[in-house]
């Protein structure tokens, strides 16, 4: 149990990384309007091939807590609020990318794909990135 919590929060701390480091995706330097007062974020859903049972729950938190850290924004679970993001976990995949001498994975990659649906009930409009 104790390897698995490890894996997971690796896969936590991977998936961070590599939503921060992207150069389509990044955090810096984004203003919100000051009309934005309120935020609703639903469940993060997993409909991958393969089902990490805790994933969904993980990924949920630490999207609100780096939304409650890094901003100013009420969280309500109103469908009504000025912004609504919804998201599913699309893809989940655990390849092997190193093997030992003695034919075993040395190295595993893992693969997070993820599409979030944001609509700007300020402006009744709907983005979407995947």
């Amino acid at each position: 149990m104790r390897v698995q919590a490890r894996a997971l929060w690796l896969l936590f701390i991977c998936f961070v990384f590599s939503i921060s480091s992207c150069g389509i995706y990044t955090f810096n330097d984004v203003s919100i309007p000051p009309e934005v007062k309120t935020i609703r974020i639903g469940f993060i859903e997993n409909k991958a091939h393969y089902i990490n049972p805790s994933l969904s729950a993980q990924l949920t938190d630490a999207f609100v807590k780096k939304v409650a850290s890094q901003t100013k924004l009420t969280r309500i679970d109103d469908l009504n609020a000025d912004y609504v993001i919804n998201s599913v976990i699309r893809q989940y995949d655990v390849t092997t990318s190193g093997v030992s001498a003695s034919n075993q994975a040395s190295l595993n990659r893992l693969t997070v794909g993820l599409h979030m649906t944001l609509i700007d009930n300020t402006k009744k409009k709907r983005t979407n990135t995947t």
